[in-house]
């Protein structure tokens, strides 16, 4: 706004004393009492008279001459200020005035006179600033050349503005006026810095920041002032400059403390990047306040920096209000979850809000706390609940084995109409699984259509291999490999598919790939042993399982489970057959009566007693493939025949022969040998045998070989056998079913009782025998070692048998029979 000047003028003359009064026709100065009046007066009434004119130029030199005779007079100081004033010579005035207050600096006339002179020069140099604005280089060269004093502060503050806009690229420039008032200061602070930031020039802008050090730890008030402008106006970094400056502003009050912290951790999570590790680890240093330490542990909350936060609000106080344990709990999430559950717990307890116990539900969750996550999730309003929310709830739910609230919080979900998302179908497929899979196999298709994961796959293929679509299972966990090709599980899930589909080499390529990843998963270990067992692969097979068995010898023998011991024996059992080559058998049958058997020496014949002695060599390389072999046998066998003996040495033979056992999980055996008489005996003769033989229901549970677990247990075989004689054209057809109990008496050693019907039949349409047997055997294993199962066996027996139908005389028969495997 421009003042008239002559306005001014005015108003400084009327603040005058009533000494002396304008010059007018009425209104002349007094008559003089004194020489020096005397000599003053013509000039001062001169003056007046000129000023009535307006001649101000004749004025100033009339109340100079005035002047020069009086000098000390406050006066004459006053007549000449007021011509100078309406000449325009505003400074002149002034210095008129401030000349005058070395005489008499008391006087309140020259005081008021000299304040009012020098506001109205203030406000002429302002205005004719104001005047240049649209000129910046005439202004910067007049405020260069001008240098005012100002008496108040609204004036000096707009002498500042104009610094502002002259030198508005140079903020350095501005610096060259020092205000007077301390709002000021900080003002022209303000703008510096603003200037200095607009233009880039961050040096100057920290450097100046430095500068301003002593200030700002002594003025809180100037530190809020400025980063709150400078925040404001763009200028972030240094706001947080100044701020860092001070902190942590000890001198300020409370409230202004708290509002600086504040305003400082704003900013740092606004901008992470405008603190240094250095800062980082100054403002880590916990302050003497509890309110203070929340609001710092906020900030390294939001920077990610839990340690500092752990810090601060456990290590130096124990967090007071919700939001600091909500900020605990999410530091300890990643590791101390227990601790985590802990926090939001507490945040829970003080504020049961949706925030406070949403946060406490998802993280028991995460700490498998199912019960108590679903304990939360039903303590919420569905309503305030989001959608989010209720499937996480149902998920919790499915986990804590309450199905019936996951099916109410999906219903919730069908409500709202809420899109259907994959976990919404997984979800689904959970609650279908037991009563229909075939409804969960859908859903999960559901699930994987929108959200393709190995988990959904996964998922998937268990059913289907439940529902026996072995080819559909395949295809899932192959795509579900394709999804994720080093996950050691799907490889491992899917070798098992191609294992139990036959596919032995896709299989093995992917039980080596997960063997690569996790050497000692020992379930790996162990299916590689038996998919080389498989493929034939008898050297890879036996390092396998040598390292399978080895892994259960780590245990301590309490700590092996049935299953394990059963699995562990199953293993040395496979390693003893793989490096079996020799075996060597004995067995034999006594008695005072004719009896039949399956296992005599000549299959289909009867005697009172027999007895056989065989040496077998397996063939090839490998001599074993997947249970399929080859064997070269030679034996010896005899029996009573007429002799009323229970010695079995009547009519000796020698035979030599090829068994062939062509399918590996089936006890079938095809053999043919030559037969020669070791003795003369009426009758024998030379001659070739074909014979085939099989063992069925005689494995796994139900085998004759040793069990490691439990008090007994229950054997069965069904054993059938047909021989032709090449020479003779006889053929013979057994048929031998037998079931018993295996009583464990120590380790390694058994009482069986048993009971069997046979039937045996020769081709001449004469000879059937249908007979039933009664008897018990003491059976006793040996040799094992830490790799191999027992590969010895010996047993002693007695048995009595009736004939229900035979061709024989005697119905009734008891025998002692005896035999050993090597």
């Amino acid at each position: 706004m421009k003042l008239d000047l002559k306005v001014l003028v005015l108003l400084s003359l009327i603040a005058l004393p009533s000494v002396f009064h304008l010059a007018s026709a009425e209104n002349a100065p007094e008559e003089p009492r004194s020489f020096q009046e005397f000599l003053t007066y013509p000039h001062v009434e001169k003056g007046l008279s000129a000023i009535a004119n307006h001649d101000y130029v004749r004025a100033v030199a009339e109340f100079k001459q005035a002047r020069s005779w009086s000098t000390e007079s406050p006066e004459s100081a006053l007549y000449l200020a007021n011509a100078y004033n309406l000449d325009g010579q505003y400074q002149n005035a002034v210095e008129v005035l401030e000349a005058q207050l070395i005489y008499t600096p008391k006087n309140a006339a020259i005081v008021s006179a000299l304040s009012n002179n020098r506001k109205a020069y203030d406000l002429q140099l302002l205005e004719k600033g104001r005047a240049l604005e649209n000129h910046i280089s005439e202004l910067q060269a007049y405020l260069t050349d001008t240098k005012p004093y100002f008496y108040d502060a609204f004036d000096e503050h707009g002498w500042v503005d104009l610094f502002a806009k002259a030198f508005a690229r140079e903020p350095e420039r501005i610096l060259s006026f020092t205000p007077r008032f301390a709002s000021n200061q900080a003002y022209q602070d303000q703008i510096v810095l603003e200037a200095a930031v607009a233009t880039g020039n961050t040096v100057f802008a920290s450097a100046y920041i430095k500068e301003l050090a002593s200030k700002l730890n002594q003025d809180p008030q100037l530190v809020e002032f400025l980063s709150y402008q400078l925040a404001k106006d763009g200028g972030s970094a240094q706001a947080f400059q100044i701020l860092m400056q001070a902190y942590p502003f000890a001198d300020a009050s409370p409230l202004l403390q708290k509002k600086l912290v504040l305003r400082l951790a704003t900013l740092i999570e606004q901008n992470p990047k405008l603190v240094s590790v250095t800062e980082l680890g100054i403002l880590a240093k916990p302050i003497n306040s509890s309110d203070l330490r929340g609001i710092q542990a906020n900030l390294f909350a939001a920077l990610k920096n839990c340690s500092v936060v752990r810090s601060l609000l456990s290590d130096y106080s124990t967090p007071h209000s919700e939001t600091e344990w909500r900020l605990l709990g999410q530091c300890y999430q990643a590791n101390q979850p227990g601790l985590a559950e802990y926090a939001f717990q507490k945040a829970m307890a003080m504020n049961p809000n949706i925030v406070n116990t949403r946060a406490y539900a998802y993280q028991a969750f995460a700490v498998k706390n199912y019960s108590q996550s679903l304990s939360a999730w039903r303590s919420m309003d569905t309503k305030e609940m989001s959608n989010r929310d209720l499937e996480s709830a149902a998920l919790t739910a499915i986990s804590a084995q309450e199905p019936q609230y996951a099916s109410d919080y999906l219903g919730q979900l069908d409500q709202r109409n809420a899109p259907k998302d994959a976990l919404y179908w997984w979800l689904e497929a959970q609650l279908e699984l037991k009563e229909h899979p075939s409804i969960a196999a859908e859903d999960l298709k559901k699930a994987i259509a929108l959200t393709p994961t190995v988990t959904y796959y996964s998922q998937l293929a268990s059913i289907q291999q439940e529902l026996n679509q072995t080819a559909e299972a395949t295809s899932s966990l192959e795509a579900a490999l394709k999804l994720d090709p080093s996950n050691t599980n799907t490889q491992a899930s899917l070798a098992y598919a191609y294992y139990q589909n036959g596919q032995m080499a896709q299989a093995r390529t992917l039980f080596l790939s997960a063997n690569q990843a996790q050497p000692d998963d020992s379930r790996t270990i162990k299916q590689l042993a038996y998919t080389d067992q498989k493929l034939g692969l008898n050297e890879e097979a036996l390092k396998y399982t040598e390292l399978a068995i080895d892994d259960y010898h780590l245990q301590a023998p309490g700590d092996l489970t049935a299953d394990n011991q059963n699995q562990l024996f199953g293993l040395q059992r496979m390693h003893e057959d793989l490096t079996r080559r020799w075996t060597f058998s004995v067995d034999a049958t006594g008695g005072n009566q004719v009896t039949t058997v399956p296992n005599s020496g000549q299959p289909g014949l009867t005697s009172r007693s027999y007895s056989q002695a065989e040496a077998a060599y397996r063939l090839g390389d490998p001599a074993i493939d997947d249970g399929k072999t080859i064997s070269a046998y030679s034996r010896v066998f005899a029996g009573s025949g007429t002799l009323n003996t229970a010695l079995p040495l009547y009519a000796p033979m020698a035979a030599a022969g090829l068994r062939w056992k062509p399918i590996g999980s089936q006890n079938i055996n095809l053999a043919v040998e030559e037969q020669t008489p070791l003795d003369h005996v009426a009758g024998n003769q030379t001659q070739a045998m074909l014979r085939a033989s099989a063992s069925f229901f005689n494995s796994g549970a139900y085998s004759d070989d040793w069990h490691p677990t439990g008090p007994g247990w229950i054997a069965q075989n069904l054993y059938l056998d047909a021989a032709h004689y090449v020479t003779s054209g006889l053929t013979s057809l057994t048929s031998d079913y037998r079931i018993s109990y295996h009583e464990k008496i120590e380790i390694g050693q058994t009482i069986e009782p048993y009971t069997h019907l046979q039937l045996n039949t020769l081709n001449n349409q004469v000879n059937h025998d249908l007979r039933a047997g009664l008897g018990v055997r003491w059976n006793c294993w040996s040799g094992n070692t830490q790799y191999n199962a027992y590969p010895s066996k010996v047993y002693i027996g007695l048995e009595a048998q009736h004939a229900f139908t035979t061709y024989l005389n005697e119905k009734n028969v008891i025998f002692l029979s005896l035999g050993g495997r090597w």
